[in-house]
């Protein structure tokens, strides 16, 4: 996927058909190395690439989330380079209800855990 517009090559899908596509929207192979954290020292340059993930049916249903999970390789030298995970939905975001968390100063407590439960 080297050039603006191309699909990416599906790989795997394991959810219901039909697959998402990804097209790559941009790119930039001019970016600072400072924004490009734990590239080798032996890389020249840094970029970014901004895709767009096309789900085709509306069976998936809301909450869902879309993660990336990019790695490059020097075909030369054979190192890696795994950019930090991005996580997306279209879903839309719904407030929680404000909630009260009450206790008594009589007890103590070492351990409290809050549940939140999906209501819809």
């Amino acid at each position: 996927m080297a050039r603006k517009g191309a699909t990416a090559t599906l790989l795997s899908w394991t959810g219901p058909d039909p697959a998402p596509t990804i097209v790559l929207r941009d790119f930039d192979n001019s970016i600072s190395k400072s924004n490009c954290k734990n590239l080798p020292s032996s890389w020249n340059g840094c970029g970014y690439y901004t895709v767009d993930i096309t789900v085709q049916s509306d069976n998936y249903g809301c909450p869902w989330l879309a993660a990336t999970h990019s790695t490059a390789e020097d075909l030369v030298s054979g190192e890696t380079y795994s950019a930090p995970d991005t996580r997306s939905s279209v879903c839309p975001k719904i407030p929680v209800d404000t909630f009260d968390i009450s206790w008594d100063a009589n007890v103590s407590k070492q351990k409290t855990t809050l549940m939140l439960d999906a209501t819809g």
